[in-house]
């Protein structure tokens, strides 16, 4: 683990790599560790990159949806944020292949608590 509380799962996450996280996910890795600077899991980072299917990975697995970073944001916000932010980009084409990738991640991290967000 380094200083800013990111581990080998923070560092995969965020570079959609699914088969270091098969490996430590083998080994019993904690999936809900959270950075010590901004409070995020895997799974924010996954969710804010648009990696769907470490999303659905860490979901399958059992990560929690409901962990809040230091900004208040489970990682539907973060995921919704970053769809947000990147819809503003150039190129037609671009932004509608990153917005249905950004859907499906939000689609994957609803919470099933009888409530809906809305994206």
């Amino acid at each position: 683990m380094r200083a800013d509380g990111r581990t080998a799962l923070h560092h995969a996450a965020d570079n959609n790599r699914v088969d270091v996280f098969e490996a430590l996910h083998a080994g019993g890795a904690a999936l809900d560790l959270q950075t010590t600077e901004w409070g995020d899991t895997a799974l924010h980072l996954a969710a804010h990159e648009g990696h769907e299917h470490f999303v659905k990975l860490l979901v399958d697995a059992g990560a929690d949806k409901t962990i809040v970073n230091t900004d208040g944001e489970t990682a539907w916000d973060a995921a919704r944020k970053a769809q947000v932010h990147h819809a503003s980009g150039d190129g037609h084409k671009t932004r509608n292949a990153f917005h249905q990738k950004k859907t499906a991640t939000l689609e994957l991290l609803h919470v099933h608590d009888g409530t809906r967000r809305l994206t």
